[in-house]
């Protein structure tokens, strides 16, 4: 059943720092688990301004980010573009976010990230890129999924459940 919940980022930010594009937090929590899908947001802020260009004004933000697998054998890139981002009331800092899905958090080890800023002109050319440092102090930890081996155990109580939620569902949608 498809259902909707307002994720609110209470945690520390982290912060951007315009001079050495160095990526910092003073969070604590800087663990996502393994598989987790849109249930975790990362916070991010910058000045405004950055060399006199208006960061709010970018017409693309990238979380470019790779989780890496701790033997460093395998990795899984990708990027998310950031959806949602708002000036500071005092209107001298911006923030966005980066809502992390499972594509991030595929395989335990770590996830690195760094942030793009992108602007075009309208025949779609780059006019304006700024980057920052690679951050790597995210850790993504074993979560099992055990559904396969319920499923391989049992096979007569899954069908069973199967059955009986498919049975459910065209009772209630008729």
């Amino acid at each position: 059943m498809s259902h909707f919940h307002k994720i609110i980022d209470t945690d520390s930010h982290f912060h951007i720092d315009p001079v050495t594009r160095l990526i910092s937090t003073k969070a604590d929590k800087l663990y996502v688990a393994q598989y987790d899908h849109d249930s975790e947001r990362f916070t991010f802020q910058i000045p405004r301004y950055v060399e006199e260009h208006d960061m709010s004004l970018c017409d693309r933000i990238e979380v470019n980010f790779t989780n890496v697998i701790r033997t460093k054998k395998q990795q899984n890139s990708d990027v998310y573009i950031v959806k949602d981002a708002d000036k500071s009331f005092d209107n001298d800092t911006f923030f966005f976010s980066w809502l992390i899905s499972s594509n991030a958090t595929q395989l335990v080890g770590s996830l690195h990230f760094s942030i793009t800023f992108l602007c075009f002109d309208d025949d779609g050319n780059t006019t304006y890129e700024w980057g920052t440092a690679v951050y790597e102090n995210v850790q993504v930890l074993i979560k099992p999924k055990n559904a396969a081996v319920v499923v391989a155990k049992y096979p007569d109580l899954y069908n069973q459940l199967k059955k009986s939620s498919i049975a459910f569902l065209q009772l209630v949608v008729g």
